[in-house]
């Protein structure tokens, strides 16, 4: 919910979409104009799937990832990019197919994915020509004692002080 501070009532949204207007006057007391907001939802880029069944779209990977549970997919549905702030996967194994799509990170420090807590990651690509590309640092930090595996799509870290895949304690 958004919040009108002049009104502090809630702004409702049908859907994840509204808007809200706001008229300013000046100082003249006279000259007004109206403006308006337009709520729209974001698009969904992931598709969560649980024993091969879609069970939702997210609109970030890195809700999908909030919301998945140990073993399911995250399916990629449009290009990521997710600028300098990565992910993080938590204590459940999860599949992440890239399904011909990119996603990239380019923060100059970190990883696009980071696992922790004995977390798992099993990297597929349901299409041709899927990739996870960093500019920098790691495209996938193994920060534990859980497995890594890619079977498809590509992995890389463009910078001559990329790594790939970084692992700490884990199996690659």
């Amino acid at each position: 919910n958004a919040t009108n501070t002049s009104d502090p009532s809630p702004i409702t949204l049908s859907n994840g979409k509204g808007s809200w207007s706001v008229t300013i006057t000046a100082e003249d007391g006279k000259t007004t104009n109206t403006y308006t907001v337009k709520f729209v939802k974001a698009a969904p880029v992931v598709e969560l799937l649980r024993n091969g069944s879609k069970v939702s779209e997210h609109a970030t990977l890195a809700d999908a990832i909030t919301a998945a549970q140990s073993g399911d997919e995250l399916k990629i549905t449009a290009g990521i990019d997710l600028g300098t702030t990565g992910v993080t996967i938590d204590g459940k194994s999860l599949t992440l197919d890239l399904n011909g799509k990119t996603i990239t990170y380019s923060g100059s420090s970190g990883n696009a994915i980071g696992l922790s807590n004995g977390a798992g990651l099993t990297v597929t690509d349901g299409s041709t020509s899927g990739k996870l590309e960093v500019t920098s640092n790691y495209a996938i930090w193994n920060l534990s004692t859980g497995t890594v595996t890619v079977e498809g799509g590509t992995v890389s870290a463009t910078n001559s002080n990329g790594v790939a895949i970084y692992n700490s304690t884990g199996t690659v």
